[in-house]
């Protein structure tokens, strides 16, 4: 009698037009978030951290639009998150401009890992 065989994992593929409606449904809300934050709550760094996120949403949108290529476009996304990783632990000087670049990278890195979530994480979450 053979040992059975294991099962072969089959490669991810995502689901390429209903990420692009999610990201572009989250970048409407964005939209109407950032607004409110600005001019209902008067928290101008709240929508200044929202508009962060719609605006990586919306270039991720245009990216993975124009690309033949998820992997590539996943590995773009992710090249993004690595040009704008912070240290782990938040500053207490310039908190604000950290925080954005912060935001960016973490947005860049989950629009990444919706494409291929095998790849590595790059900005991890702050102490």
């Amino acid at each position: 009698m053979t040992a059975p065989v294991p099962p072969t994992i089959t490669e991810f593929e995502p689901d390429v037009e209903a990420i692009l409606e999610r990201w572009r449904a989250w970048a409407n809300a964005g939209h109407s978030a950032a607004r409110f934050a600005r001019y209902q709550a008067g928290d101008e760094f709240a929508a200044q951290l929202i508009e962060a996120r719609r605006g990586v949403r919306l270039k991720a949108i245009t990216t993975l639009t124009d690309s033949k290529d998820v992997r590539a476009t996943a590995k773009w996304l992710h090249d993004r998150a690595i040009e704008l990783h912070v240290p782990q632990t938040s500053p207490l000087i310039g908190f604000d401009a950290v925080a954005l670049r912060y935001t960016r990278a973490r947005t860049w890195q989950a629009c990444a890992w919706e494409l291929d979530p095998d790849l590595p994480e790059v900005q991890s979450l702050w102490d």
